[in-house]
């Protein structure tokens, strides 16, 4: 499995409601990691969880991460029984470089019917599947309203303050496109302008729907000319791409607004005055498009 490096910690924290230790570690090295914008290892060895002063003999991390498959096991600690999951990972930091490492998920052996669960092969990739969904718009199949609301593309920021922009953007008369060429060809246009945005931009952005046809483009460690080059690339992409009328040769048009933070915190005040700006901008060029 890939996943992005702004995705990692977000899975553990929901992970964590089911399961007793959820952690990510290097089997190679024996070091429990975390990420960031790059790995940071950690001095504590994995094994010492186990009270063990060595690599497990059964390692069963250090397996899963040799045959790259998902392995389990049971685990005997002061005479309590865990069960182990270990899932191999790949994991995209920031430079676009992929980490391979181990997903650890241990759960006491308290209820047998869990137990049943967690052997089905099924179980980890539901709670995946689910953990996914809470956070999908079913639409555009991008991040939705939820993801934004819960903060979940600050991870890394409280202890490392950075570069940030928002753009927010809407299409040009979507109102009058639904009412003249009906909800399906609307919906169409909303799934290839959301996905048009998340090709556009790099794997560490965001593109969130934020309502009806707006939506709001976050971009880490950017400048306002790097996002004025991406809101000219999906202008120029959406003369071609998003065409709703090949008869008249209409295509979408987007209205772009964009604020820019050199030390965004993270904080909830940040996140409102950068939402607000740009959200302001926005309409100053939807007035400008109505001309």
């Amino acid at each position: 499995m890939e996943y992005q490096y702004h995705e990692i910690n977000h899975m553990i924290k929901n992970l964590s409601c089911f399961f007793d230790v959820v952690r990510l570690v290097d089997p190679i090295h024996c070091h429990r990691i975390e990420v960031d914008q790059g790995i940071t290892r950690k001095q504590k060895k994995c094994y010492e969880v186990w009270n063990k002063s060595d690599r497990c003999e059964n390692c069963i991390s250090y397996q899963a991460y040799q045959q790259q498959k998902r392995l389990t096991k049971f685990e005997l600690l002061n005479d309590e029984i865990y069960f182990v999951i270990s899932t191999p990972l790949q994991i995209r930091l920031a430079d676009d470089s992929l980490y391979s490492c181990v997903l650890e998920m241990v759960v006491k052996n308290s209820n047998k019917i869990l137990m049943g669960h967690l052997k089905n092969n099924d179980y980890f990739e539901n709670i995946i599947l689910y953990e996914k969904k809470l956070y999908e718009d079913a639409l555009t199949q991008v991040y939705n309203r939820r993801f934004y609301a819960e903060k979940s593309f600050c991870y890394g920021y409280y202890n490392d303050r950075h570069e940030i922009i928002f753009i927010v953007t809407d299409l040009k008369g979507f109102k009058q496109i639904n009412d003249q060429y009906g909800h399906i060809v609307g919906d169409t246009i909303l799934y290839e302008t959301a996905q048009l945005i998340s090709r556009t931009i790099r794997k560490q952005d965001y593109v969130i729907r934020m309502g009806g046809d707006e939506f709001l483009i976050i971009l880490d460690h950017s400048d306002e000319e790097g996002a004025r080059r991406v809101i000219d690339e999906i202008k120029e992409k959406s003369c071609h791409e998003l065409i709703y009328d090949h008869v008249e040769k209409k295509h979408v048009i987007l209205n772009f607004g964009m604020a820019y933070d050199a030390d965004f915190d993270g904080s909830d005040e940040s996140i409102k005055k950068l939402y607000y700006e740009a959200d302001q901008n926005m309409y100053h060029d939807k007035k400008i498009n109505l001309k």
